[in-house]
């Protein structure tokens, strides 16, 4: 599943919304992904240090979206659909809670809107967990 270099939107809230839901890996909203270290980069150079992140309430089964698992098959995956202020992306943008999907999780309420900071990532490892801040 990895993902090579990613730059990501990190609510300055992470470590909360990660106890609070109890997710394995860095909160976050992808801003763009499958980079080359040296694209990563430059396309951080590009973007403002911070953010604004409104979360739709619900947590949603993300069909549309698909994730690798690292034998190929496609994993579930849901969570939260989000705008970013002054930030289009090139996808809907959305904080993944869980990589593994569970009909349980369908009803919680959505963090408070926040603050966001932008973050180049290794996204290399097939584990989600192993990702870190660069």
């Amino acid at each position: 599943m990895g993902y090579k270099y990613s730059i990501w939107l990190i609510p300055n809230n992470w470590k909360y919304i990660q106890s609070y839901y109890k997710t394995e890996h860095i909160p976050h909203v992808t801003i763009k992904t499958l980079l080359t270290s040296r694209e990563a980069f430059n396309e951080y150079d590009k973007l403002k240090s911070h953010y604004m992140i409104k979360y739709q309430d619900n947590v949603h089964d993300f069909d549309d979206i698909k994730y690798k698992g690292k034998d190929g098959d496609e994993i579930e995956a849901c969570g939260f659909f989000c705008k970013i202020e002054d930030l289009e992306l090139e996808h809907k943008p959305h904080m993944t809670l869980y990589y593994h999907y569970h009909n349980n999780v369908l009803k919680m309420k959505s963090p408070t809107e926040t603050l966001g900071k932008v973050c180049l990532v290794n996204t290399i490892s097939d584990d989600p967990k192993k990702w870190y801040i660069i």
